[in-house]
């Protein structure tokens, strides 16, 4: 049986597998970089600015290192999605294994999420 994909699945198939090494370049350099501000740079702006100005500083950073960390593994989830739904066509892969890999993907990835907010904020 063949499998009919539309124009936007074909071109998923193609860009997002190519791209997850990226988004996990992007994974890695975002929780470094949460790390690094969490360890090293944010004690050294509590002792120049007061508590109002370093909590506010402390939530717009975090906020965006997090904004990019949920969409690099996002990413990931798509690119893992799509390389099997590439793969579906060549092999004996059912669409509901299709969908409980990808959910479980998914669930993977938002514990990874939970561990980078732990490792980021403590």
């Amino acid at each position: 049986m063949a499998v009919v994909t539309s124009e936007n699945d074909r071109l998923g198939m193609q860009v997002y597998p190519a791209l997850v090494p990226r988004f996990l370049g992007i994974l890695a350099v975002s929780t470094l970089a949460g790390w690094a501000h969490r360890r090293f740079v944010l004690p050294w702006i509590a002792a120049r600015v007061s508590q109002e100005l370093l909590e506010l500083w402390f939530r717009i950073v975090v906020g965006l290192i997090l904004a990019i960390v949920f969409l690099s593994l996002m990413g990931i989830v798509a690119g893992y999605y799509y390389r099997l739904r590439n793969r579906r066509r060549f092999t004996a892969l059912t669409e509901g294994g299709l969908a409980v890999r990808s959910t479980l993907a998914g669930l993977v990835a938002f514990a990874a999420f939970g561990a980078i907010i732990f490792l980021i904020v403590g």
